[in-house]
């Protein structure tokens, strides 16, 4: 059992609660004592009601652990409810005539000036102890105590479920997460083999230079999780390996432009969130046409908002456009991660050209 679902013990929250109820109905109890004697004309201080009123409440809250216990222990569940009712019965009799004993005797001790000793005068015990709202006030402070602590386990109960259902949400979505940056690492690891295997016979030149660039990619991609969250600063850098390898491919057909304002590099972004969306810029819209063109991502802060674009000047959008892994996870993991808080947006740019666009809380 962790630390946030164990029962709270009787030297903290539960005997604090107790103990302040207790205090109130000491104090409610001594007032009007206090008062009803001044009124009376008998000698009596403020000091004495109170002493009278701690020791009638004083046992009930002496013995708060104790009904707890019972109530946790025999709490009427089918097969013992006649057994449970026979031992908080029992239990709240011998309660009350200890606590009317000793209410009966503080008040003797206190304000009897006749010098009637107490424990003798029986019949003024036992007409106390027989008493009907004597009676009623036992079993209602009994009831009471058992009360407020069942709530304060159910409450207990509830909010443990809570921390679990939380907890299990976390896990469901780290997992999902992990299964999304599983399957998107060797996606990228297979395209960017693909363009150093097209200039194998082509330009060998090209192609070690490639390798090395792709090395020199792998060794940050698989230094950290690909679920988690890095710095955009980290994240451009790993996005700068990566074009590194498409300019040598591209040769002088690329231009790449990444522009990223002052204040937005310490801001937390999915890891690999911009490789894909710059991968399906080029493939699908500066690829296919001989001159090549131009590549740009841009960072800026919006507010509370990040906005992330990556935009490219080639082929304009198609249907068939899209990378089914690559955009399709972009999205999910987006999804997964930040719900609603986040968007993404792929078409036409306003300029021309073609735009892909996410926003994340800043």
């Amino acid at each position: 059992m962790t630390a946030a679902t164990e029962p709270e013990s009787w030297s903290s929250g539960p005997f604090r609660t107790f103990a302040g109820i207790f205090t109130l109905f000491v104090i409610l109890a001594a007032v009007p004592l206090h008062l009803a004697r001044r009124a009376a004309k008998e000698p009596s201080s403020f000091g004495e009601a109170l002493l009278y009123g701690a020791a009638t409440w004083g046992i009930w809250l002496a013995l708060a652990p104790f009904i707890s216990a019972l109530g946790r222990r025999w709490d009427f569940r089918p097969g013992s409810r006649w057994r449970s009712l026979v031992v908080h019965l029992s239990v709240v009799l011998v309660a009350h005539v200890i606590g009317t004993t000793i209410a009966i005797v503080t008040a003797v001790a206190l304000f009897d000036t006749t010098g009637t000793e107490p424990l003798l005068n029986i019949g003024n015990l036992l007409r106390n102890m027989t008493n009907s709202t004597r009676i009623s006030v036992s079993l209602l402070t009994y009831a009471g105590i058992v009360g407020l602590d069942h709530a304060r386990r159910v409450r207990q109960a509830l909010r443990a479920r809570e921390l679990q259902a939380v907890r299990l949400e976390a896990q469901a979505t780290r997992a999902r997460l992990e299964a999304l940056g599983a399957r998107l690492q060797p996606h990228f690891l297979f395209n960017a083999l693909q363009s150093v295997s097209a200039l194998v016979d082509e330009d060998p030149a090209r192609a070690r230079t490639m390798l090395a660039q792709l090395g020199d990619l792998l060794r940050d991609a698989l230094a950290s999780d690909a679920s988690g969250e890095v710095s955009l600063r980290e994240e451009l850098v790993l996005l700068d390996r990566y074009l590194a390898i498409e300019r040598t491919r591209f040769a002088d057909r690329l231009h790449i432009e990444i522009q990223a304002a002052p204040d937005v590099g310490s801001l937390q972004v999915p890891r690999f969130l911009l490789q894909p969306l710059a991968e399906n810029a080029l493939r699908h819209g500066l690829a296919p046409r001989p001159e090549g063109g131009t590549l740009r991502v841009t960072a800026a802060r919006d507010h509370d908002r990040l906005r992330l674009r990556v935009w490219n000047d080639g082929e304009p959008l198609r249907h068939d456009h899209s990378d089914r892994i690559g955009l399709t996870t972009t999205r999910e993991r987006l999804a997964a991660r930040y719900g609603d808080q986040a968007s993404f947006r792929l078409g036409a740019a306003p300029e021309g050209g073609v735009e892909a666009v996410v926003e994340l809380p800043a």
